[in-house]
């Protein structure tokens, strides 16, 4: 038998002692390595990461892996508390995957919050977050379509081919123009004036087919 075989089978053993299903004791296991993995990564040591900040982490990637189903999933594992959490930790613990500091215990995880509620808050923030950048590109695309198509077609209107071609072109300039000054103003760069020069540049172009084709 295989050590990775080994450990399944203590982790299975214990979750069926205590009442939970092992995927509660894996789920706990992964978020824990990971959020002390982010603490490394962020801070350069290993710190301590204590019950409360623990369990509001367990809530968050429970609604980030499971979404609306996050409180059916815990109550599938017979997870209803944070004091089923302290239980598994701890478990854990004695099992030799995890490591305590002195005076810590289970009474840490006791009535920390409620779970319900913090589920239902963390979906209620998530539902009330902006439309994703997608949906904001996806509008600003059909309103620049739209703009260049009406230009288009006052240019061919006009001048026929020619001016519709005209008329494309001077929407393509006049938008890589605008963007331009507004992406250097937007993140404050340093060297603003390359980006403020094409800007203008491109807007100047745009302005002198828009006067040969709509004013000349």
């Amino acid at each position: 038998m295989s050590d990775q075989d080994s450990a399944i089978d203590r982790i299975n053993e214990a979750a069926s002692r205590l009442g939970f299903d092992p995927e509660a004791f894996l789920f706990v296991y992964a978020v824990l390595t990971r959020a002390s993995q982010d603490l490394l990564l962020r801070e350069g040591v290993r710190k301590h990461i204590s019950a409360l900040e623990l369990s509001r982490r367990l809530c968050q990637i429970a609604v980030r892996e499971y979404g609306t189903a996050a409180s059916e999933q815990m109550h599938s594992w017979n997870v209803t508390t944070t004091n089923d959490f302290g239980v598994i930790v701890f478990s854990l613990a004695e099992l030799g995957f995890i490591g305590t500091e002195e005076g810590e215990s289970i009474d840490d995880f006791r009535d920390l919050f409620d779970l319900e509620d913090a589920i239902s808050a963390l979906l209620d923030s998530q539902r009330a977050q902006p439309r994703p950048k997608f949906y904001q590109f996806r509008l600003s695309s059909l309103l620049f379509v739209t703009t260049i198509s009406a230009f288009a077609f006052a240019g061919y209107a006009k001048e026929k081919l020619a001016g519709a071609v005209a008329a494309l072109y001077f929407g393509w300039l006049m938008t890589i123009g605008v963007a331009c000054w507004w992406l250097t103003f937007r993140d404050r760069r340093t060297h603003w004036l390359p980006g403020a020069i094409v800007g203008t540049l491109m807007i100047a172009i745009a302005a002198v087919i828009f006067r040969f084709l709509f004013v000349g």
